[in-house]
């Protein structure tokens, strides 16, 4: 494999990883051009975030810079972007920890170094939205922009409230602000005729206002799961079956995501029905205790240490109208990266110190299967299929293995997973997308497919931001 520098970004990071960089996924534009958006510097409380737009064209190999001054006080949180292509613009929606501050959506000028043009901004659902909130997506689906964001619930105890609003191109009027669902946590599925919301959520075996409210057990933790059509219209939900978890701390729920409870939301594109060629996602949830929580004999939940529950979840293969299709009830690890390869899944877990390659046959009704076992020294590792040929049939895929020293770069088999060839990046480190947004799961940012290459934006030795070419 060759390593090809695409571009040095001009500013650096020298307090990353601590420090925190915030950047937005890729978004692929025409053919050959890439869209990303970097806060690359903030002048403080009283001043202003200072953003980039950067489109990246491989067909030139050059890149062209749209910088920014948000009137922000304060960090921003979140940076989405949005590509249209019947009216070929860019569009970034813009989410400031700042109370009181709504979404803004700006477009990107045609011409770079020109200021971006703010197109809409959310409307606040009476007072919940002044509070601390977070955008979760932003996406084009046809003729609609849908914008799902969540918020801090103070009535409910700091319990968040996820909303759905919609912005359209062609209409000046203000959308409403619809209630989804109240939820500790999310993870957000977008498919090309709506999306699926994830959630985790505590279900009270008493349903008096009071114990809602202050949060006492007995209850159980579950995951949720609800579908929706582009215009934010509720399709189906369910509890998802065979994952439930007992309330620890009866006092007040909410403690036992800070002390016992870990859970693990990963979802991603399944494999399509070949007879009828229904679009499915898959979705690794895990529920478990944590193994490293310690309390003192004079602490009322000692007792509890001694009666830790196995771990509860599994895979699940997922249709668009939110109906679990499959699933595969044999846990998999916290750390877990996957994709779709034919009819089967493919991935990678950490589970009791040893990662392991796995495949799934959820059409078949099966077990996934465990290829490979090995103890390594890696944090994290992210599988990611490459882009074929039309008529072309995928036998390898790209495998990123973050190290503490390093990233490796690495081609596999699919069907053995075997190393095919590799490549070794020292001191190069990739941004995590939900560095500010305080999710268990932690995706790497940085990472598109380009034809039979690999683009990876992340930071160097010297603290620059760079954008390599791997081929």
């Amino acid at each position: 494999m060759q390593l090809r520098s695409i571009y040095t970004f001009p500013f650096t990071f020298p307090r990353f990883p601590r420090g925190g960089l915030l950047l937005s996924k890729f978004q692929q534009g025409l053919d050959g051009l890439f869209g990303v958006a970097i806060e690359h510097e903030w002048k403080g409380e009283c001043d202003a975030a200072l953003c980039s737009f950067f489109v990246i064209d491989m067909n030139k190999v050059e890149v062209m810079q749209y910088p920014m001054k948000l009137p922000y006080h304060g960090l921003l949180s979140q940076l989405h972007i949005s590509y249209d292509q019947p009216g070929n613009a860019w569009y970034i929606a813009v989410d400031a920890l700042v109370y009181g501050r709504p979404v803004d959506i700006y477009m990107i000028p045609k011409i770079p170094h020109t200021p971006w043009l703010k197109v809409f901004t959310t409307k606040n659902p009476g007072e919940k939205l002044l509070i601390e909130r977070s955008l979760v997506g932003f996406w084009q689906c046809g003729d609609y922009s849908p914008l799902v964001m969540c918020t801090l619930n103070q009535t409910l105890m700091y319990d968040l409230d996820t909303y759905w609003t919609q912005w359209m191109t062609s209409s000046i009027e203000q959308p409403s602000v619809q209630y989804m669902n109240t939820n500790y946590q999310r993870a957000l599925y977008v498919g090309y005729d709506g999306c699926l919301l994830f959630t985790l959520q505590c279900i009270y075996n008493s349903l008096t206002s009071d114990a809602i409210y202050r949060k006492m057990g007995p209850g159980q933790w579950c995951f949720h799961i609800a579908a929706y059509e582009p215009t934010g219209t509720l399709i189906h939900q369910e509890i998802i079956p065979s994952i439930e978890m007992p309330v620890r701390d009866i006092r007040n729920a909410s403690n036992d995501l800070s002390t016992w409870l870990t859970y693990s939301m990963v979802i991603g594109d399944g494999p399509i029905q070949i007879l009828d060629g229904v679009k499915t996602c898959v979705a690794a949830l895990v529920m478990q205790d944590n193994p490293d929580a310690k309390r003192g004999p004079d602490d009322p939940l000692f007792h509890l240490s001694n009666n830790q529950q196995a771990a509860q979840g599994g895979l699940y293969c997922v249709d668009m109208q939110g109906h679990i299709l499959f699933h595969d009830p044999t846990c998999v690890g916290l750390r877990t990266s996957f994709f779709a390869w034919n009819e089967q899944v493919i991935g990678i877990t950490m589970q009791d110190g040893q990662w392991q390659f796995w495949n799934w046959s959820p059409f078949q009704g099966t077990e996934h299967v465990i290829h490979q076992s090995f103890s390594s020294t890696m944090r994290r590792a992210t599988m990611i299929a490459r882009e074929c040929k039309a008529g072309e049939a995928l036998s390898w895929f790209w495998c990123i293995e973050e190290y503490e020293t390093g990233t490796s770069v690495t081609q596999r088999f699919c069907d053995t997973f075997q190393e095919k060839q590799s490549l070794w990046l020292e001191g190069f480190f990739l941004p995590d997308w939900w560095m500010r947004s305080g999710t268990v799961d932690t995706q790497p940012q940085g990472i598109v497919v380009y034809q039979d290459s690999l683009l990876l934006l992340g930071v160097d030795l010297k603290k620059q931001l760079v954008l390599y070419q791997v081929q």
